[in-house]
């Protein structure tokens, strides 16, 4: 990787200086207090140096997944993209095709296997809503 490293004093403070890191496209700028320039020793260049590289890693992986989100196409793809990108941040999420067995009504409406709603169909065979919808019954 190409780049070039320069420490200078810098106008913010007193006993400030500033490590300029110029890599193609980037630039990084990481201000520490030293007495002068010439303090610093060329591993602790090299520290910042490996540090700043990891902080743009993880910026530009962030920008692709962000990326990927807004070009997903279709729901199945978008929560795939969405978990990929909040994972990235350390939030779990549920992926499609990870969520529980369910039962689903005439309707359309689904209900987890083990909810109240399931146990309402298993009873009556169809959903609440249905039951709602069609006067509902004291049995």
């Amino acid at each position: 990787m190409d780049y070039t490293v320069s420490v200078r004093p810098d106008h913010t403070g007193e006993g400030t200086n500033r490590i300029d890191i110029k890599i193609p496209g980037q630039e990084i700028m990481i201000l520490t207090e030293r007495d002068a320039p010439e303090d610093y020793e060329e591993s602790e260049v090299d520290t910042a140096l490996y540090y700043a590289v990891e902080r743009i890693a993880a910026l530009e992986e962030t920008v692709r997944l962000a990326e990927r989100v807004a070009r997903a196409k279709g729901r199945y793809h978008q929560q795939h993209a969405h978990c990929d990108l909040m994972e990235h941040f350390g939030v779990p999420c549920v992926r499609p095709g990870d969520e529980p067995e369910m039962v689903t009504c005439g309707c359309g409406d689904m209900f987890p296997i083990n909810s109240y709603g399931a146990g309402f169909m298993a009873a009556k065979g169809f959903c609440e809503n249905c039951d709602m919808m069609n006067g509902g019954s004291d049995d």
